[in-house]
């Protein structure tokens, strides 16, 4: 054998074994998690929103594995907005913003059993990110997070042509050898081989512990109302050819819009929320050099779920050309939105004229001729 040969073998061979070392790592990591019933953890989730503005949640996690109908644990989570809680085969959604809770009924939780299931709250979880029949992850090299030395490990989640678009999805874990324990995950979109999105969640403040309990306790809010989600009232879209609601609420900038102010035009009615990307297809749209608006619209932007802050930095990288009504929660039910975007055009005479449920071109487009 050529002394190149053994040259070559010579430095290959730390790093294979290195490599093979690193995958006892997710090994035992996943181990770590088998031989406890109880874990709880902290998660920071940083997700970039369609303008590329980034959205921050902290999540408060806990599971504790239980041979349930529809999964292995029982798990809750909390954060700012809502929480959800499947414990002792129950399932509840608690949105913090109505102060409402929607329990599951048992035909409920067959029907929507994806949501149990196939909830972010597993999806992300160190308990599905381990689990070697579910993942076949490799190992990239050592690397720094926050001054700490991290195993990086990564798996391709997608990699594909769609309209002629090379679409490319990887999937990359951070492990804390010392602890064996999940520190970071990321998800790296590439189109065109260009990032154009990477979502990265933190973990921290573990605790691993053997258990006894029967199940996990929820104690929601006391003063909050409890309805069935089957039996939750349904919004039913307003139709064409009736009366619009009145309304008067203050637009971002302060000025009230009124209906009784705006009749004589045609009002459209743009129902949008920043985390859509069909709305922000409808306002690249809108925003086009070669787009105006017919001088007989008056054009309104209504979003019900975004706080002030939100939208004015979203308006920032987006420009909105309408005048924007936040916390319009009450016009949106009044409307009967339950999607986003949906458009209503009002008649100068106050009669709905056209309901669009989602994002259409060809509606936009007629807008400049009306």
């Amino acid at each position: 054998m050529k002394k190149l040969d053994y040259l070559l073998i010579s430095i290959l061979f730390p790093l294979i074994l290195s490599s093979v070392e690193k995958e006892d790592i997710l090994k035992q990591a996943w181990e770590k998690i088998q031989r406890v019933d109880y874990i709880s953890y902290t998660s920071i989730r940083y997700w970039p929103n369609p303008a590329g503005i980034i959205d921050t949640t902290q999540q408060e996690t806990a599971f504790l594995r239980k041979d349930r109908t529809y999964f292995s644990y029982d798990y809750i989570t909390k954060q700012a907005a809502y929480d959800v809680a499947y414990s002792n085969n129950r399932y509840m959604m608690v949105d913090h913003g109505d102060s409402i809770i929607s329990a599951y009924s048992k035909e409920d939780m067959e029907k929507y059993q994806r949501r149990i299931v196939e909830s972010t709250t597993i999806m992300f979880s160190p308990i599905t990110f381990l689990d070697p029949e579910e993942n076949s992850w490799q190992y990239v090299q050592d690397t720094v997070l926050e001054n700490k030395v991290r195993q990086q490990f990564y798996q391709v989640e997608m990699d594909t042509v769609i309209e002629g678009n090379a679409i490319y999805v990887e999937q990359h874990i951070f492990l804390d050898e010392s602890s064996s324990l999940l520190t970071e995950f990321e998800r790296r979109a590439y189109n065109q081989n260009q990032l154009s999105q990477k979502i990265s969640i933190q973990y921290s403040n573990y605790t691993l512990e053997k258990s006894d309990q029967e199940y996990l306790v929820y104690n929601p809010p006391t003063d909050y109302v409890t309805r069935i989600y089957g039996e939750r009232k349904k919004l039913t879209l307003i139709g064409e050819d009736t009366v619009a609601p009145a309304f008067s609420l203050p637009d971002l900038e302060g000025n009230q819009i009124a209906t009784e102010k705006l009749t004589g035009k045609y009002v459209l009615l743009d129902f949008s929320v920043i985390n859509c990307g069909w709305c922000k297809k409808a306002l690249d749209q809108f925003n086009q050099e070669d787009f105006k608006l017919s001088e007989n619209i008056v054009g309104l932007y209504l979003n019900p779920d975004d706080d002030p802050e939100q939208i004015k930095n979203y308006q920032e990288k987006i420009p909105i050309p309408f005048s924007v009504i936040d916390n319009a929660v009450s016009i949106s039910r009044a409307f009967g939105i339950s999607a986003f975007p949906s458009f209503v055009l009002i008649d100068p005479e106050g009669d709905i004229e056209k309901v669009v449920e989602g994002y259409d071109e060809d509606f936009t487009k007629s807008l400049q001729s009306l």
